[in-house]
């Protein structure tokens, strides 16, 4: 390169344009897919275009047209050298770099990103255990806590429903002994409270959403409303029976009535059915007295 450079300063140029031709020609085969090399060896071209006038120059205290001009071409020359030079070596360059430092970082930086994410995932994994384990001990800790819960709803859910059954229980007797006292004296209230009026009662007014208290309240009124309506004690005495066949058939009539109300549970049923029975006792009781 020295001997180059002596031979340009010389004004040597026949020498050194057929290398530099064929370096060129090798070089364009060789930088071709490379533009950022191909960039970089224009820019060090021209540093060294520079570098190279600079020092023309110099050791020239009092260059004249001509000298200007040698360096000049000589500058020019030593340039594409340069270039030429750098499409040679720098792809040869790249790959070395490519081969021995950057697929090694590359396999590196993958390698540490793959062990990062492994732990991160181990550190998920030990976090979701742990809070797993945290719920199961809290879960075992309230376990019995949560049984007792559950227990006393249970319970307080029997017991509304017991209470339902009693209070509905209580709404079927009290409708009971009003159906029974109209049917009683049916002919005798038939033309004052017919039986399609009579049924609107339960309809309307005494119907199963009310409270017990509510509903025997109002079943009282109604029922006070019948002994009115039949006038004297002795028209609202129970029917005379001259036979226990009598007592047994008037019963029996009333139980298959009961049991032909499709709106009443079977607990219902059962209770206006052992009211009737008791009922029946009473009457054969009195009867053979």
């Amino acid at each position: 390169m020295m001997r180059l450079i002596q031979n340009l300063l010389a004004g040597d140029f026949c020498g050194t344009l057929l290398p530099l031709l064929l370096l060129a020609i090798v070089g364009q085969q060789t930088i071709k897919g490379h533009p950022r090399l191909e960039r970089l060896s224009f820019l060090l071209g021209w540093v060294a275009l520079l570098l190279f006038l600079g020092a023309g120059l110099l050791i020239r205290p009092q260059p004249d047209g001509s000298d200007l001009l040698i360096v000049l071409i000589s500058g020019l020359v030593f340039a594409g050298f340069l270039v030429t030079v750098c499409w040679l070596v720098l792809p040869l360059l790249a790959i070395i770099i490519e081969v021995t430092l950057i697929e090694p970082w590359r396999s590196f930086r993958r390698l540490l990103h793959q062990a990062k994410f492994a732990w991160q995932r181990h550190r998920s994994d030990r976090r979701l255990r742990r809070q797993q384990e945290r719920l199961q001990r809290q879960e075992e800790r309230t376990r019995p806590q949560r049984e007792r819960q559950a227990r006393l709803e249970r319970q307080v859910q029997e017991t509304q429903a017991q209470r339902q059954q009693r209070d509905q229980t209580v709404r079927d007797q009290l409708r009971y002994r009003l159906q029974l006292t109209y049917d009683q004296h049916r002919t005798e209230l038939a033309d004052k409270l017919p039986s399609d009026q009579f049924a609107t009662y339960f309809e309307n007014f005494l119907t199963n959403r009310l409270s017990p208290d509510e509903y025997a309240r109002r079943a009282n009124q109604l029922e006070q409303m019948l002994v009115d309506q039949l006038g004297s004690p002795a028209r609202r005495r129970r029917p005379k029976f001259e036979s226990i066949d009598q007592v047994i058939a008037h019963f029996e009539a009333e139980k298959e009535r009961i049991r032909q109300i499709p709106t009443l549970d079977e607990d219902s049923r059962e209770t206006l059915l052992i009211v009737i029975d008791d009922a029946q006792d009473l009457a054969i009781q009195e009867l053979l007295r």
